[in-house]
C-alpha cells in the first residue's frame, strides 16, 4: 500500500526505515518520563467484514505509522499489546520538553489515522467498506522505574510504576480521537496548548477522583527569555502608542500612508527582545494579529524578506517539501479569500507569483514574460499582505509586520518595501472601500541608515534603542546575579566594559554560572572577584562557547555552518551523516536554555543564533580544514535529502561547495543561482554569481571553458542592462578577439547582447553588424528563437534609422515565427512594434488595428508595461485623429496601470498626456493642473526630459489663455534643461511651441528662425508630421507678411502630408488657411474647395470650433463671390453666442473691411479690444489698429 507513505513525508525518515524497537534502559534506575498509551478502535467491527489477514496488514500498517510517530517526536517505542502501543519521551533526561513531545505525538497519531481511514477507503480494494477507525490518547508524566522483565526476557526491559498505570487509565477514559492527562501533567505544558477541563474522574487504585484535562490544539511556543527585561519602559510605550493610534486608523480611515516604525541600535542593544516582549503584552503572541520576515546576511535571495513573510504567515518550512509548501500556500489563500470575498481574483493571480518565489512553478502564461516578473511579484505581494490585515483589522486592531535585521535586506526586497509604501491600498482607495491599517516595525544596525524614499513615503516614527543606563544596567547585573555575591566594584567594572549593553551582562553572567561559580563552588566574594571580566563582546562570547561541553560546543559550530538560521532536521541529518547521533533536539534544547540559540516564534524546529556575534565567534573557532569537510557535508545533506526541493538551495549550495574548495560543484551552483535571479530581473545578486565564476577560474588556474566565456558573456549582458555600456562593450570585445576558442552557441549570443548594447546607445551601425553577425550563427547552429529575435531588434535598428518598410519586413518574420509557437507574449510584443511603423508611416488606421491587437493579448496576459505601451499609442492617435475624450479615457486607465506597479516615469509622462488632451479641447485650467502634477512628480524623481516637457507644455497652455509673460518664462526652463540632456525630440517641439508664442508676440522674423531650428530637427529624425506641423506654422507667418506665393507653397506641404497621415484636427486647420491664401490671391473657386474639405473633416470629427470657422470661411468667400453680405449678417445675428467671441469679431471686421459698416466697425473694435485684454495677441492690436 504505497499510498501510505504519503504519511510519512513530512519527517525525517521514510516507511521503510520505520523498525519496531524497544528501548534498553540502564536496570533499577529511577526516571522522570512522559508515558504514552494508544489504543486504536474498531477492528472488532472490522473484523465481520474482512478477512484476518486484511485485518493484520491494517493494523501492521497503523502500528509504523505510530512507531514513526513516536521516533520522530525523540520518542521509543517501549512495546505492542494487541490494538495498542505505549511510547516512552525522556527516558534518559526529563523536562518539560519531553510531556510537548508527548502530546504533539498523540496529536500527529490523531491526524495520521485520520488520513489513514482515507486512504483505506478510497482504494480499489476497500472502497465499498466503511473504514473508521478512532483513537484514544492517554499521557502522563511522572516518577517510573526501570528494570527486566520475566528471567527468560533476556535485554527486554520497561518501565513499570504509578505514573505508568495512570498513563493507561487516561487512554482508556479518554473520549474517541482525543489525548487525555491529568491536572499535574498539564500544569507542564499549559503555556504550549490550549485544554479543555473535563472535570474530575475516578481512577482505579486512587482514593480521591483527579482532575483531568482534553488536548484542544497547540499554542504558539513563546521563545524563553532567562532574563529580565529591564530599562525600556519608555520604548514600549512608544511601541504601544504608536500601534494604539494605528488601530484608531481603523475606526476613523484618517490615514494615507502606512506607519513604519524604525528601531535601530548598536548590536546586542535588545532590538528583538523589546519587540518579543511588546508582542507578548500587547497582543499577547496572537497569530492574527501579527507576521514576522527578516533579512539575512548569508543569503542571496531575491525578495528574501517577503520569501520569510509569507513563510512564516502560512507556516512554510524551508525544508518542506514541493507538495507540502503548494498545499500550504493554497490552503493560506484560501483562508485569506475567506477574509477577503471581493479579493478572489487579485489573490487567486498573487497565488501565482507567490508561488514563484516559494519555488513553486503553476502552469501560467504569464511567468514566460520575464519583463513583467516583476510588476507581479511585487503586486502580488501587495495583495497578499494587504489581506492578510484583514482578520487584525476585524478585531480592530492594526495587523503588526515584523521585518528584522533591514541592514542586511536583499535589493529586490528594498524596492518591494518601496513601492508597497506607495501603493498600499491603491485599489481600496480607488473603490473608496476600508482600507487595510498595518503597522511596519523595521529593526536596524544604528550605522545603517534607512533609505529617504522609505521615510518620506511613510508616516516614520524613529527610535533610537540606547544602551541601558547605569541604574537599569546595575538592576539587571543584580536581578542577574541574586544567587551571587557579587561584590559592588565587580558590578561596576561589569557595566563599564559592557557600556550597558544587556546582551554582554547577560553573557558573562551566563558564562560564570556555566563555570560553577555561582552554585556548586564557593560562593565567596573573594572568589567573584578574582574571575575576569574580557574587554570586549566577542573575547566573552569566545569565553561562553569555551565552557560548554565539548559536544555541544561542536554541535553549534556545526550549526554555524549551515547558517545564521538553521533547521532542526537539516543538523540532524548532518549528524547522522558524520556518524553521530542524529537525534539531537536534547542538546539543542539545552543550546537554547543556554541562551545561544532561539527558535522561531511560529516555527519551532527552525532556530536563529541569539546574536550574529555569537555565530561568527563559532565559526571562527573551526579549524580550517574541518570547515571545508562540515560545508562539504552540509551541502551532501541538502542535494540526498531534498531534491525536489533544491531550486531553493541553489546559492547556499554555491556557497558551501565553494568554502568546501569543491570548485566544479561551486561553479554549477553558481552558475543556476545566477540565472535564477535573472528571472527574477535581480542582476546585481546574478552579476556577484557570474564574477565569482571568474575569479574561481582565475584563481585556481582553471583551463578556459565553454562555463567560462558564458559567465563572461552574462556579465556583459548584466553590465549592459545596469547602464554599464563602457565596461560591457571592452569585455565583450575581449571575447570576440578570441572567438577561435568560443563556440558558436555562446559566440551567438555574444553578438547578439552587444548590439543591444549599442542599440541602446543609438549607434545603429554597430549594433546593425553584431546583430547580423549573430543572426548568421544563429541560422547556422540551428537556434530558430533566436533567429527570430534578432528579426525584431534588426527591425528596431531598421525604424531607428528610418528605413520603415524593411523593418516592417523584419518585423514579420518575427511575427510568423512565434505565430507558429502560440508564443502570445512575443506576438504582442512585435504587434506594438509593426504599430509603431505603420504610426511613422502615417497609416493611422493600420497602426490602430496592430495597437489594439497588442492590448487585446496583453489585457489577456495581464502584461502591464505592454498595456500601457499599447492604451498609450491608441490614445495618442485617438489625440491625433481628434477624438480627445476617447484618448483622456484611456490616458485614465494608463495611469491606473501605472499606479498599480508604482511606474513612476509613466506616470509622469500619461499626466503629461492628459495635460494635452484637455488642452486640445481648451479645458486649460484642467491642462494646467495636469502639467503640475506631472512636474512635481519630475522634480522629486529627477526626470529632467520630464520636467522640460511639463515646463514646455505648460507654456502652451499659459499660451493659449492669453500669459504670454509666463509662457515665455517656462519655455526658458524648458530650454536651460534642453542644453544639458540634448533630447532632440525636445528640443524640436519646444522651439515650435516657441515660435508660436514668438509669432503672437509680433516678433515674426524670430519666430521664423525658431520654426527653422525646430524643422531641421524633425528632419533629422525623419518626423513627417513634425515638418507638417512647422509648414503650417510657416504659412502663416508669410500669410501675414501679405506674401501669399510662399505661404501657398508651405501650406501645400503641410495639407499633403496631413492628410497621407490621417492628422484630421490639423489636416482641417491647414485646410482653413489653405482657403484663406486662396481668397487673398483672389482664387475663390479653389478657396471655396478648400474650405468645404474643412468643413467636411471638422463634421467627420466632432471638431465644432474648425466647423464653425469653416463655416464663416465659406460665408465670407460667398460674400465676395456674390457681392453680398446677407448671408454673413444673418448667420452673426443667429450664431453669435455659438461662434465665440474671436469669431464674431473677425465676421465683423470682415463686414466692415467689405462695406465699410460702422456698427460691424465698433463691434470688431470693441470685442478685440476685450480679446487682446486676455490674451494680447500682435493680430488683434494689428485688427485694432486697422479699425481705428
Amino acid at each position: 500500500m504505497n499510498e501510505f507513505n504519503d504519511l510519512f513525508d513530512d519527517h525525517l525518515f521514510d516507511i521503510d526505515k520505520v523498525k519496531e524497537k524497544t528501548v534498553k534502559l540502564k536496570d533499577g534506575e529511577r526516571r522522570m518520563v512522559s508515558i504514552l498509551f494508544a489504543d486504536v478502535k474498531g477492528f472488532t467491527a472490522l473484523s465481520e467484514k474482512l478477512d484476518h489477514e486484511d485485518i493484520q496488514s491494517l493494523m501492521d500498517h497503523i502500528m509504523k505509522i505510530f512507531s514513526h510517530s513516536i521516533e520522530v517526536h525523540g520518542g521509543y517505542v517501549d512495546k505492542y499489546t494487541g490494538d495498542q502501543i505505549m511510547g516512552l519521551f525522556g527516558a534518559k533526561v526529563a523536562s518539560e520538553v519531553d510531556t510537548e513531545r508527548a502530546i504533539s505525538c498523540g496529536l500527529d497519531m490523531i491526524s495520521k489515522l485520520n488520513k489513514f481511514n482515507y486512504l483505506v477507503s478510497s482504494s480499489n480494494k476497500y472502497n465499498k467498506i466503511k473504514i473508521d477507525l478512532s483513537i484514544r490518547v492517554g499521557i502522563n508524566t511522572g516518577m517510573v522505574t526501570t528494570g527486566k522483565i520475566g528471567k527468560e526476557r533476556e535485554g527486554d526491559y520497561t518501565v513499570y510504576g504509578d505514573s505508568v498505570n495512570l498513563a493507561s487509565r487516561m487512554e482508556s477514559n479518554a473520549p474517541v480521537n482525543t489525548i487525555m492527562i491529568p491536572d499535574y501533567t498539564m500544569n507542564l505544558v499549559k503555556k504550549s496548548f490550549q485544554f479543555i477541563d473535563n472535570g474530575e474522574i475516578q481512577v482505579k487504585g486512587k482514593s480521591e477522583p483527579i482532575s483531568v484535562f482534553i488536548v484542544d490544539s497547540k499554542k504558539d511556543k513563546k521563545i524563553l527569555h532567562t532574563s529580565p527585561f529591564i530599562g525600556r519602559d519608555n520604548e514600549l510605550e512608544q511601541l504601544n502608542k504608536t500601534y494604539f493610534k494605528c488601530n484608531k486608523y481603523i475606526k476613523t480611515g484618517m490615514t494615507e500612508k502606512i506607519t513604519v516604525m524604525g528601531i535601530h541600535s548598536e548590536a546586542g542593544v535588545g532590538k528583538s527582545r523589546l519587540i518579543y516582549e511588546f508582542l507578548s503584552n500587547s497582543i499577547d503572541l496572537d497569530v492574527d494579529l501579527y507576521s514576522m520576515g527578516s533579512c539575512s546576511n548569508v543569503s542571496s535571495q531575491p525578495y528574501n524578506l517577503f520569501i520569510s513573510l509569507i513563510k512564516d504567515s502560512f507556516s512554510i518550512s524551508i525544508i518542506d517539501n514541493q507538495n507540502t509548501v503548494k498545499n500550504k500556500l493554497e490552503s493560506g489563500i484560501k483562508y485569506l479569500i475567506s477574509l477577503n470575498p471581493e479579493k478572489d481574483k487579485v489573490l487567486n493571480d498573487s497565488k501565482v507569483f507567490l508561488g514563484l518565489l516559494l519555488g513553486i512553478k503553476y502552469d501560467d502564461e504569464r511567468l514566460n514574460d520575464k519583463k513583467e516578473i516583476v510588476n507581479h511579484i511585487r503586486i502580488s505581494i501587495r495583495v497578499f499582505i494587504e489581506s492578510l490585515c484583514s482578520k487584525a483589522n476585524q478585531k480592530k486592531c492594526a495587523f503588526i509586520i515584523i521585518m528584522e535585521d533591514i541592514h542586511w535586506i536583499d535589493n529586490m526586497s528594498m524596492q518591494t518595501l518601496e513601492y508597497l509604501l506607495q501603493t498600499f491600498n491603491i485599489q481600496s482607495k480607488r473603490d473608496s472601500s476600508s482600507l487595510a491599517v498595518p503597522l511596519f516595525i523595521c529593526t536596524y544596525r544604528i550605522e545603517y541608515s534607512l533609505d529617504e524614499t522609505i521615510v518620506s513615503n511613510s508616516i516614520f516614527i524613529d527610535t533610537i534603542l540606547k544602551p541601558l543606563t547605569k541604574d537599569s544596567s546595575i538592576e539587571l547585573i543584580e536581578e542577574l546575579t541574586s544567587d551571587i555575591e557579587l561584590g559592588q566594584k565587580k558590578v561596576l567594572e561589569l557595566y563599564d566594559k559592557s557600556n550597558g549593553n544587556p546582551f554582554f551582562i547577560e553573557e558573562w553572567v551566563s558564562l560564570i554560572k556555566e563555570k560553577n561559580i555561582s552554585d556548586k563552588v564557593d560562593r565567596s566574594r573573594e572568589l567573584i572577584e578574582d574571575y575576569s571580566i574580557p574587554n570586549t563582546l566577542n573575547s566573552l562570547i569566545l569565553s561562553r562557547i569555551d565552557s560548554l561541553e565539548k559536544d555541544l560546543r561542536l554541535l553549534l559550530q556545526k550549526a554555524t555552518i549551515i547558517g545564521e538560521e538553521f533547521f532542526l532536521k537539516i543538523l540532524s541529518l548532518l549528524e547522522d551523516k558524520l556518524g553521530l547521533k542524529k537525534d539531537i533536539k536534547k542538546p539543542i534544547d539545552n543550546l537554547e536554555a543556554e541562551n545561544f540559540i532561539h527558535h522561531f516564534l511560529k516555527q519551532i524546529d527552525q532556530y536563529k543564533f541569539k546574536h550574529i556575534l555569537t555565530r561568527d565567534v563559532a565559526y571562527s573557532t573551526i579549524l580550517k580544514s574541518n570547515r571545508k569537510v562540515l560545508h562539504k557535508s552540509v551541502a551532501e545533506v541538502i542535494e540526498e535529502n531534498f531534491p525536489d526541493i533544491i531550486e531553493k538551495f541553489y546559492y547556499e549550495l554555491a556557497v558551501h561547495y565553494d568554502h568546501a574548495q569543491n570548485y566544479d560543484k561551486a561553479i554549477n551552483y553558481l552558475e543556476k543561482s545566477g540565472n535564477k535571479f535573472q528571472n527574477l530581473i535581480d542582476m546585481k545578486n546574478a552579476l556577484l554569481c557570474y564574477k565569482r565564476i571568474i575569479e574561481i577560474y582565475k584563481d585556481q588556474n582553471i583551463k578556459k571553458n565553454e562555463t567560462l566565456y558564458l559567465a563572461q558573456s552574462q556579465v556583459g549582458k548584466i553590465y549592459g542592462f545596469l547602464g554599464k555600456t563602457d565596461k560591457s562593450i571592452s569585455l565583450f570585445t575581449s571575447l570576440i578577439n578570441n572567438k577561435d576558442k568560443i563556440s558558436k552557441t555562446i559566440l551567438s549570443k555574444i553578438y547578439f547582447y552587444l548590439g543591444d548594447v549599442y542599440e541602446n546607445k543609438r549607434e545603429n551601425d554597430l549594433s546593425l553588424e553584431n546583430y547580423n553577425n549573430s543572426y548568421e550563427l544563429s541560422k547556422e547552429i540551428g537556434d530558430n528563437d533566436l533567429s527570430a529575435e534578432l528579426n525584431r531588434c534588426i527591425g528596431i535598428v531598421m525604424m531607428n534609422i528610418g528605413n520603415f518598410d524593411e523593418a516592417l519586413n523584419y518585423y514579420k518574420k518575427h511575427m510568423n515565427h512565434f505565430l507558429k509557437e502560440k508564443n502570445k507574449v512575443q506576438i504582442a510584443t512585435i504587434s506594438g512594434n509593426i504599430g509603431l511603423i505603420h504610426f511613422h508611416q502615417g497609416k493611422l488606421e493600420e497602426s490602430y488595428k496592430f495597437f489594439e491587437k497588442q492590448y487585446q493579448i496583453c489585457k489577456e496576459l495581464d502584461s502591464k508595461q505592454l498595456l500601457q505601451h499599447a492604451l498609450g499609442n491608441m490614445a495618442l492617435i485617438d489625440n491625433i485623429k481628434g477624438e480627445y475624450k476617447s484618448a483622456i479615457a484611456k490616458f485614465d486607465d494608463i495611469l491606473t496601470i501605472c499606479e498599480d506597479i508604482n511606474d513612476i516615469i509613466s506616470i509622469s509622462n500619461t499626466l503629461g498626456n492628459m495635460g494635452i488632451a484637455y488642452k486640445n479641447i481648451a479645458e486649460y485650467d484642467r491642462a494646467i493642473e495636469h502639467y503640475e502634477m506631472q512636474l512635481e512628480i519630475a522634480e522629486n524623481s529627477q526626470f529632467k526630459s520630464h520636467i522640460c516637457s511639463a515646463n514646455t507644455n505648460m507654456g502652451v497652455a499659459y499660451y493659449h489663455i492669453g500669459n504670454f509673460k509666463k509662457s515665455y518664462e517656462l519655455y526658458q526652463k524648458s530650454e536651460k534643461i534642453i542644453n544639458q540632456i540634448n533630447d532632440k525630440n525636445l528640443e524640436s517641439m519646444l522651439y515650435g511651441n516657441k515660435g508660436m508664442l514668438l509669432f503672437d508676440m509680433g516678433k515674426l522674423d524670430d519666430a521664423f528662425d525658431e520654426y527653422k531650428k525646430s524643422y531641421e530637427i524633425f528632419s533629422v529624425l525623419n518626423n513627417v508630421r513634425g515638418k507638417a506641423l512647422i509648414n503650417f506654422e510657416k504659412a502663416k507667418i508669410l500669410f501675414y507678411k501679405n506674401n501669399f506665393k510662399e505661404s501657398e507653397k508651405e501650406i501645400i506641404k503641410s495639407c499633403n502630408i496631413l492628410e497621407s497621415i490621417g492628422d484630421l484636427p490639423n489636416y482641417a486647420k491647414s485646410l482653413i488657411q489653405f482657403s484663406k491664401i486662396n481668397r487673398k490671391l483672389n482664387k475663390i473657386e479653389e478657396a471655396s474647395k478648400y474650405i468645404q474639405k474643412a468643413y467636411n473633416v471638422s463634421l467627420k470629427i466632432n471638431l465644432n470650433h474648425y466647423v464653425n470657422e469653416s463655416n464663416v470661411e465659406q460665408k465670407i468667400i460667398n460674400m465676395y463671390k456674390e457681392n453680398n453680405s446677407k448671408d454673413l449678417l444673418q448667420l452673426v445675428d443667429t450664431a453669435s453666442s455659438k461662434l465665440g467671441n474671436e469669431l464674431v469679431a473677425y465676421i465683423h471686421y470682415n463686414l466692415w473691411e467689405y462695406n465699410k459698416l460702422e456698427s460691424s466697425k465698433k463691434l470688431a473694435f470693441d470685442l478685440y479690444t476685450n480679446l487682446y485684454k486676455k490674451s494680447p495677441k500682435k493680430i488683434y492690436k494689428d485688427y485694432i489698429g486697422n479699425l481705428s
